[in-house]
């Protein structure tokens, strides 16, 4: 490897952690509304789609919320979910 393949090496890395970095801080986006369907991708991520938004959720997440249940999400640039609030209506109402 050379100093240009060295070069790109290092340039891709540092681009990366940039890249998680600015995932990483706010301001994150919000969605509230229904859980409509949940789905798994072949690489076997897990996304929910709330509302107008397709966000990624762990596996534990995926299996512990159900279609239909009303949430909260707040999620990065990436649609990586950072926590979700699930909420019981109280006498039919929200």
């Amino acid at each position: 490897m050379g100093v240009w393949g060295l070069a790109k090496t290092v340039s891709r890395r540092l681009e990366s952690i940039a890249i998680s970095l600015t995932d990483a801080l706010p301001p994150y986006r919000v969605v509230r509304g229904t859980l409509a369907s949940k789905e798994t991708s072949p690489d076997g991520k897990c996304y929910f789609h709330v509302a107008h938004a397709k966000v990624e959720v762990d596996a534990v997440t995926f299996g512990m919320l159900d279609v239909g249940d009303m949430l909260k999400v707040r999620y990065t640039r990436r649609d990586r979910a950072i926590n979700i609030d699930r909420y019981v209506p109280l006498d039919g109402g929200e």
